[in-house]
């Protein structure tokens, strides 16, 4: 890990450190199928949400086993509504399947967390607009950088044939100097339940964990938990993707 003083970047309506005002539209609710994703340091999970909690301000402190507790916790990049909730954990004592570590606003630990519903069916066929992204700010999870916070930016498309969903995704981080981009096209997804990993997304090189989520009034996300190599840096982070029917 780096250790010279960071320099801290942000992703799309994202702070660097501290509290985040809410920028939730709604609290979360749990739907018929809801799921989750959560990464940092040494951690790469999905799957079934079973429990949550969400504070006031819009910010998720519990992820199934994962809690995030303290009386200086921070949560940053907050954002979500009705149908789901994401942020970085960024200050306080994290309870993780790896143990507990204290994060500090300032270093490059972090983890991030978005929980979310699964749609319900794909519809028969179509093509989705996917022009409203939202993003975790990277965080150095592994290499010499000494940008701890990466910014990121990215690109995404939906379509259905037969019920089958396919995504094109892409997403773009700059560290500094150094700017690291990775696409995925034509992934399928079968199923709403399905969760696509691509890439080294569950060793340590580069790749996501790819799937969709409701979003309501006939919207569909595209949620994507992902890991970027730039120069010899790894940063982890996450991305929606809102989807209008076109």
């Amino acid at each position: 890990m780096g250790t010279s003083t960071p320099t801290n970047g942000t992703g799309t309506g994202a702070s660097t450190s501290g509290s985040t005002p809410s920028t939730v539209a709604a609290t979360y609710v749990k739907g018929s199928s809801p799921a989750y994703q959560f990464a940092g340091v040494s951690q790469q999970s999905f799957g079934v949400l079973n429990t949550v909690e969400q504070l006031a301000d819009g910010s998720v402190v519990a992820v199934n086993s994962n809690q995030l507790t303290g009386t200086a916790r921070a949560v940053a990049d907050v954002a979500g509504d009705a149908d789901f909730a994401m942020g970085r954990w960024s200050k306080g004592s994290a309870t993780t399947s790896s143990g507990t570590s204290q994060l500090e606003s300032l270093t490059n630990g972090a983890y991030h967390y978005i929980v979310y519903n699964k749609p319900a069916a794909f519809p028969a066929s179509g093509t989705y607009k996917c022009d409203e992204a939202k993003f975790t700010s990277p965080s150095l999870t592994n290499g010499t950088s000494s940008t701890y916070f990466a910014k990121a930016t990215g690109t995404a498309s939906l379509s259905f044939l037969n019920s089958v969903a396919t995504v094109d995704l892409s997403i773009s981080i700059t560290a500094g100097s150094q700017q690291s981009t990775l696409t995925y096209n034509g992934r399928t997804l079968a199923t709403p339940d399905t969760n696509v990993i691509a890439g080294s997304y569950l060793g340590s090189g580069a790749g996501m964990s790819i799937s969709t989520a409701a979003a309501g009034n006939n919207k569909l996300r595209i949620v994507s938990a992902f890991r970027l190599i730039a120069g010899d840096s790894s940063y982890v982070g996450l991305a929606a993707f809102t989807c209008t029917p076109s």
